[in-house]
């Protein structure tokens, strides 16, 4: 059977369950009554005047009652020839019942699917002997009307289309749930087989994936890398603001150094070791200083702090009352003892200072840790930046190496060229003698 090409058709059934009758072939009793009649037996004459008024039916229009699937072939256009039925009927197909019985049991997906699928090539099978039937009968290409090969190709291509359509929901996805049956199961030693080399290649992973990891914890404890990154084309607008971000950036953490180390250079007094123990106006080093003496500023010592403060300044207050009441009372031992909580109040006044500092303190150490984030975000910025001048080069040098491939090319192409223009010259040199 020659291969068509393949068309997007749709056959529609009214009845889900009827099978599909092509033909509606003549019984060969019939066939050799209505070559006596006419009297020229074995073959079929075109001109078929008394033909139709000696048979009792006319078989080209059917007045019979046919079942709702035949009438609707007939509506669409199937075409029925009595002249030459028995020429498709072929040798040994299954004979068709007039009438078709709806089964009350519904079928399911992949009954359905098979029961196309077997009807299909069943049909196919019947049209390959019908081929070659033809082949080997009288029946001829001048016994066979044009109706009837438009009917066998129009046959032919609603098979194979039928045949794609099976095929394609075959592959669909989203129908293998309920075609998973129609399948061809692997069996118990494959699927052992198979089970055994997807643990293989598993194990094979998981050793690939360990020496991967071998081989970066090695290349990361080696010796650190410097990179040098020159860039010399114009800044887009996006590159531009963010070179001027980072230059904003670096003047606020440099007014903030020197802030920060002005500062510790004036409270240097309180703890005896200022910058100069911190190793100049280092961030990280004045972060951390800063960390731990915020550590001592809980709420707990905060809070003997202000107690002890209060009572320190209750008693002061009953001493400076004291003291203007009995002035002129006071003899050596009470001035004794006054110079000395005089000099007591001083200090306290010092640590009165250092307490009402605290408040500051913490906001300059809340916008110090703003400055930290920015910070780190901005490091992380610069990464990117440098991952992404790594992948320029990478590109650049592959656009070398394609350049110098174009231009050795080139060079071949342009030296073939030249030698066939020399041989063209030398032909019409040659043609011109």
């Amino acid at each position: 059977m020659s291969e068509t090409a393949p068309q997007n058709e749709v056959f529609e059934t009214p009845d889900q369950e009827a099978t599909f009758q092509p033909y509606t072939p003549v019984s060969s009793s019939s066939i050799h009554a209505i070559e006596r009649d006419i009297g020229y037996s074995g073959r079929y004459q075109d001109d078929t005047k008394g033909f139709l008024d000696k048979v009792t039916a006319n078989v080209e229009v059917d007045e019979s009652v046919l079942a709702p699937v035949q009438a609707f072939e007939a509506f669409m256009g199937k075409i029925y020839n009595p002249n030459h039925s028995e020429a498709y009927e072929a040798k040994g197909a299954l004979k068709d019942n007039t009438q078709t019985q709806k089964s009350a049991v519904f079928e399911s997906p992949i009954e359905r699917y098979t029961r196309l699928m077997m009807e299909a090539n069943a049909l196919e099978e019947d049209l390959i002997l019908l081929s070659k039937e033809n082949t080997h009968t009288n029946v001829t290409a001048d016994t066979r009307d044009i109706a009837q090969i438009a009917e066998m190709e129009y046959v032919i291509k609603g098979v194979n289309s039928l045949k794609q359509n099976l095929a394609a929901m075959q592959k669909n996805d989203s129908y293998q749930p309920y075609l998973h049956d129609y399948q061809t199961q692997l069996s118990t030693d494959q699927s052992m087989s198979m089970n055994k080399l997807s643990a293989k290649l598993l194990n094979e992973i998981e050793e690939f994936k360990k020496h991967q990891l071998e081989e970066t914890t090695q290349i990361e404890s080696g010796p650190n890398m410097v990179y040098e990154i020159y860039h010399t084309g114009e800044l887009d607008s996006s590159e531009r603001e963010t070179k001027q971000r980072v230059v904003v950036l670096e003047k606020r953490i440099a007014a903030l150094e020197r802030m920060v180390g002005s500062f510790y250079n004036s409270q240097g007094r309180l703890d005896g070791d200022g910058l100069e123990s911190m190793g100049g106006n280092d961030l990280v080093s004045v972060v951390t200083k800063m960390e731990r003496r915020v550590a001592l500023l809980n709420e707990t010592n905060l809070d003997a702090i202000k107690v002890r403060t209060n009572a320190l300044v209750h008693e002061f207050t009953l001493l400076s009352k004291l003291k203007e009441s009995s002035a002129s009372h006071i003899s050596k031992s009470s001035r004794d003892e006054n110079h000395m909580l005089d000099q007591l109040y001083e200090k306290l006044q010092s640590v009165e200072d250092v307490a009402c500092m605290v408040p500051s303190l913490v906001e300059r150490l809340s916008t110090l840790k703003d400055f930290h984030e920015e910070s780190m975000d901005w490091s992380q910025r610069l990464d990117r930046v440098e991952e992404t001048n790594i992948a320029i080069e990478e590109l650049l040098v592959r656009d070398s190496q394609l350049l110098q491939n174009m231009q050795q090319s080139l060079v071949a192409n342009a030296e073939l060229f030249q030698a066939n223009t020399e041989k063209l010259d030398t032909r019409m040199k040659a043609l011109a003698v």
